[in-house]
């Protein structure tokens, strides 16, 4: 009994099977395009073959959302109460749209800025950039946001459109060489002229440290009195590095060892001081 109702409605069975069916195929397909993609970059890369990773990782996503709009817009064809809803759909087609276009603007606007990012390329996978004083390098960018990876392992996700509208400073956009500040106050007793010499020693001592100096730039590490604060001289230290994060690391080293430095020599980094003057109330 079981098997003649099955065979009697045979047909009915594959009209509402199909659609399940292609779904299945439009995601294995979309899967291995993908794949495939992500691996001809690589070849291409591994050929040494300049490829952009921004604009692979971009052209990839957007192959993808093809292959995924023209598959649900099969499959809506295949299912006649669907397809009468579709034709519905398009004979309203201006209120449709109205609501359709306010209700999906920020993800078309994500998506849009996504497009922008990858053909005028603000910034790029691999980019070290600040946003919103957060330190970090660009991780991924998809159609709808971009990943930035800050020097404590977050991730901070934020949408395309968002990004492009706002100020974002790239560390790596042309020249990544930076240059970096260390300050340290010494007490009015001590030596300009040591401190000066130790700090450039200690500066020497980093191998990251640039110091070279050509006719557009130099280079060479300086030491410079930047203030004549309330209790202390600041000693300023300027130095240029690769990067910025080389030179973050850089100036927590030198911080350290100036201070040992400062020890040894009888460099007084002082504490902040107040004179208290008490003042005798007259009697009348």
């Amino acid at each position: 009994m079981w098997y003649d109702l099955f065979v009697q409605n045979w047909d009915i069975f594959l009209l509402y099977l199909r659609p399940f069916l292609l779904l299945f195929v439009v995601y294995l397909v979309a899967k291995l395009v993908g794949w495939f993609l992500e691996r001809l970059f690589d070849r291409l890369v591994a050929l040494r073959i300049h490829i952009d990773p921004t604009l692979a990782a971009i052209l990839r996503r957007i192959v993808i959302f093809i292959i995924y709009s023209v598959g649900i817009m099969e499959i809506i064809m295949e299912i006649p109460q669907l397809q009468s809803l579709a034709y519905s759909l398009f004979a309203g087609a201006g209120l449709i749209a109205i609501i359709v276009g306010y209700a999906g603007k920020d993800i078309l606007s994500n998506i849009l800025s996504g497009v922008v990012i990858a053909l005028f390329q603000p910034f790029k996978i691999n980019d070290n950039v600040l946003f919103r004083g957060d330190y970090g390098f660009v991780e991924d960018i998809t159609l709808r946001h971009t990943v930035i990876r800050t020097r404590d392992n977050r991730r901070i996700i934020v949408p395309n459109s968002m990004i492009t509208s706002e100020e974002i400073t790239n560390y790596s956009a042309k020249d990544p060489t930076v240059k970096k500040f260390v300050d340290v106050g010494i007490s009015y007793d001590s030596s300009i002229d040591m401190a000066r010499d130790i700090m450039l020693d200690e500066a020497k001592k980093h191998p990251d440290i640039l110091r070279h100096k050509t006719k557009k730039a130099d280079h060479r590490p300086r030491v410079f009195v930047e203030q004549l604060a309330d209790f202390s001289v600041v000693m300023r230290l300027e130095f240029w590095t690769e990067d910025e994060e080389a030179g973050y690391q850089i100036a927590r080293a030198l911080r350290e060892s100036i201070k040992k430095r400062f020890d040894k020599a009888g460099i007084e980094i002082p504490f902040p001081y107040r004179t208290i003057v008490y003042k005798k109330q007259k009697r009348k």
